[in-house]
């Protein structure tokens, strides 16, 4: 039987708690890696529920404005019939369209008295003796509208000196 000597045995340990500390390091590496990943996979899953979000939101008011722009002018010839006719019954739908558009973010430009501006208002005429710089509304031809703060129509103007 040989006996093995303590050398033999203490490099032995010492050879194995190398080979051990070796692989923890190794096993520790992976593990970081791992959570690395994890990290990243779940910064792109947040990005990619944020992104879907958002074109949801652009497509909802991509529609809403397509729908709105379509209705705009019959629901102005609605409104001028009604103003016509002097139906009180014709007056509630129209009135109760109106409402229902406003409730969705519809605002109707009202220019009247205010300086011009180029963003929201489009001149159709001015008065003779409107200076340019100090030109202000004074007669709005055709009503301007912005749905949820933006402008869809512009409003058709006319410009005059301000009345003093």
């Amino acid at each position: 039987m040989t006996q093995k000597k303590p050398d033999q045995t203490v490099s032995k340990k010492t050879q194995l708690v190398a080979e051990v500390e070796k692989e923890l390091i190794q096993l520790q590496s992976e593990l970081q890696m791992a959570q690395e990943a994890e990290k990243r996979a779940k910064a792109d899953y947040q990005n990619l529920v944020r992104r879907t979000q958002e074109e949801r939101v652009q497509l909802i008011k991509l529609a809403t404005l397509t729908f709105v722009q379509d209705i705009l002018q019959p629901l102005d010839h609605l409104s001028l019939a009604a103003q016509q006719l002097k139906d009180p019954g014709l007056d509630i739908v129209v009135s109760q369209f109106w409402q229902v558009l406003t409730d969705h973010g519809l605002q109707e430009l009202r220019p009247v008295g205010q300086k011009f501006d180029h963003n929201s208002m489009e001149v159709v005429e001015t008065e003779p003796d409107a200076a340019e710089d100090q030109a202000v509304v004074v007669k709005v031809v055709n009503a301007g509208y912005q749905l949820n703060g933006s402008v869809i129509q512009h409003a058709k103007v006319v410009v005059g000196r301000p009345k003093k």
